[in-house]
């Protein structure tokens, strides 16, 4: 177990756990169903895509040093390729926000530290270095955005498929006639 605190106080966190105190208290208190946010994977992925590309901005700026962009940087595309257990247990419908960023900056900033230090603790923390002033109302809308961009070019995909799939069929049975009808009465014969 390691110990983590907040404004609110201390809590135990399983030493196996990359996320930290803010994800423990989000799932205690939204424990209201099955689904939780590493359910959806493609969100999670959108997240740590922007605090990756923060990390590089706030390195060009100088607002962050090398050393602590490169191990959050390493570590989001850990996260990305599931090369670690980013376990993110606080419920969809309700840690979707700030939760989801949260956590995110939180299981980053434990594997960078690991990566720096060799414990989860140390010289990255979750805000102060991962987030940098982010705000969530900008973070969750941009990962949506990115995640619906994503899913549009896999449903076109599949919709010019379906498209062609329907135009081979259209030749395929264009000679068969069969009966239609326009009206009660009328039956016409169609192909």
């Amino acid at each position: 177990m390691r110990k983590e605190h907040d404004s609110l106080g201390c809590m135990d966190i399983a030493d196996e756990h990359y996320y930290g105190i803010q994800t423990e208290r989000n799932r205690q208190a939204f424990d209201i169903g099955p689904l939780t946010l590493q359910d959806f994977p493609p969100f999670i992925d959108a997240v740590v895509q922007i605090k990756i590309a923060c990390a590089r901005a706030n390195l060009e700026i100088g607002a962050l040093d090398e050393e602590k962009e490169k191990a959050i940087e390493k570590a989001g595309w850990e996260m990305m390729n599931r090369e670690f257990d980013f376990n993110l247990p606080v419920n969809i419908f309700r840690g979707s926000g700030t939760p989801l960023n949260a956590g995110v900056n939180e299981i980053i900033a434990h594997r960078a530290n690991e990566i720096l230090t060799g414990n989860k603790t140390g010289e990255v923390h979750p805000s102060t270095h991962v987030n940098m002033a982010q705000s969530s109302n900008d973070v969750i809308p941009t990962a949506k955005t990115l995640v619906v961009y994503d899913q549009l070019t896999l449903i076109i995909e599949a919709a010019k498929e379906l498209i062609r799939v329907l135009k081979q069929k259209g030749c395929e049975f264009s000679t068969v006639i069969k009966m239609g009808r326009t009206g009660i009465q009328d039956a016409v014969p169609i192909t």
